[in-house]
């Protein structure tokens, strides 16, 4: 083909593949339903003043004011002060081991793909902790994970039991696990590069009939007021929309009439994961959902707003939010290849860290004016090796030492940091040595 005819080749394969796009389900954007959002964070809103047949049901996985959210927060709140003494000033409840149980557990887990294997370590290692101000919690009352965190909270929901689980998924998987390339001509044709059929599998075999039960257990309603006595959330971002979207796996796990339950469980899972491009979106609902890290990278302090100033009748003991990042949270400097793929990828690089890095200040400094004592621990200075291959980032080396350097943060004497003041330092200067070698030129 004649050099001068080659762009034109390229643009007419590109309008063609355009124009051939793959057909999908079509949610109320789509069908120009086009309502007004009702909070910039959601889960289930109730559909009661909707019209037709069925609307006094809400789907299990459609938009919840985020108001809504805070009244069941509120709720689990007022539950647990419950068992706590009456008459003790604030100032010493903090310092009372008597009232542990009426302190509300939260747990975050951030996104990472596979440091999710840092994650999955520290939580194991966390089960081994012996000091008594460290020991990790029989249960939280509230778990929220994105992305890779979204697939780590199941299983930290549900406790130390379930650690053998994480350890078995995290450190006996590859790449070929969880995605697989498509061919160049029929990515174009598609809606993403990657076929991501084998982490579905992966999933299927992890997301059991039994785990869905106990995950309904563990959050089962009062039948009193119908509020969950624990929640189970995971975040996505709803494109046609440009939201976030909490999704609640508690609400679809307890549907156990459902014959679609485990595949809701699993594309929700699979909808927080969902990296744009690369990895194809999941449609709920009919609406097209990807990656929540698209938004946040962790989430939880929007819907604690206030929570303390709004029970007045009693001392409230403040809650305790503990923080997995499940990712460096600097970027080395290197030598960046002066090529379309090598300033794409280190491009992603810098801003996915810029995303945790802002999404941990504004969750420990928004928890610390709430009144929520925070703790929180990231995969630095994990010493891991880059995978080989930067296209297979799952490469099973790589995840056993992310892994096992989590087990022993976890396990050690200071796993975690606490407040800004131990906040990473973030040095923005050229001065920075970096640990590796750029290419010899």
């Amino acid at each position: 083909m004649p050099c001068s005819l080659r762009p034109t080749a390229v643009y007419l394969a590109v309008l063609l593949g355009a124009c051939s796009a793959p057909e999908r389900p079509l949610g109320t954007i789509c069908k120009g339903v086009c309502s007004e959002p009702e909070g910039p964070i959601a889960l289930m809103r109730d559909l009661t003043d909707r019209e037709g047949p069925g609307a006094a049901t809400p789907s299990l996985t459609d938009a919840m004011a985020s108001e809504e959210l805070r009244e069941q927060v509120r709720a689990l709140m007022l539950k647990k002060i419950e068992t706590v003494p009456s008459g003790i000033p604030e100032r010493a409840l903090a310092d009372l081991p008597l009232i542990e149980d009426g302190r509300l557990r939260l747990l975050a887990l951030s996104s990472g793909g596979p440091f999710g294997a840092f994650g999955a370590g520290f939580l194991n290692g966390w089960s081994e902790q012996t000091q008594a101000d460290l020991v990790r919690p029989a249960s939280f009352d509230v778990v929220t994970g994105v992305s890779a965190g979204a697939l780590l909270a199941t299983f930290a929901f549900l406790g130390p039991d379930r650690d053998d689980d994480l350890e078995t998924a995290y450190t006996t998987i590859s790449t070929d696990d969880v995605f697989r390339q498509r061919p160049p001509f029929k990515a174009l044709f598609s809606n993403s590069l990657f076929d991501t059929d084998p982490l579905r599998s992966t999933l299927q075999a992890l997301v059991t009939t039994d785990l869905l039960d106990q995950v309904a257990e563990a959050t089962a309603t009062d039948p009193s007021d119908g509020v969950p006595s624990r929640l189970l959330l995971v975040l996505a971002v709803d494109l046609d929309s440009g939201l976030p979207r909490i999704l609640d796996l508690g609400a679809i796990a307890r549907d156990r009439d459902d014959p679609d339950r485990t595949t809701r469980y699993i594309d929700a899972l699979m909808a927080s994961a969902a990296i744009p491009v690369a990895f194809p979106p999941v449609f709920i609902d009919g609406a097209m959902h990807v990656d929540g890290g698209a938004r946040l990278a962790l989430f939880f302090n929007r819907f604690m707003e206030d929570q303390r100033a709004s029970i007045s009748s009693r001392d409230v003991p403040p809650a305790k939010l503990d923080i997995i990042v499940n990712a460096e949270v600097t970027v080395e400097p290197i030598c960046t290849d002066n090529t379309l793929i090598g300033i794409g990828q280190r491009s992603v690089d810098v801003v996915l860290n810029q995303l945790t890095l802002d999404g941990l200040y504004r969750t420990v400094s928004e928890a610390e004016r709430d009144g929520i004592e925070v703790r929180y621990v990231t995969a630095e200075g994990s010493g891991c090796a880059d995978p080989s291959n930067p296209a297979d980032p799952f490469e099973p080396q790589f995840l056993q030492c992310l892994f096992d350097f989590g087990r022993e943060r976890g396990s050690s004497p200071t796993p975690f940091m606490t407040g800004l003041d131990d906040f990473p330092d973030v040095t923005l200067s050229a001065s920075v040595r970096s640990t590796r070698s750029c290419p010899a030129g």
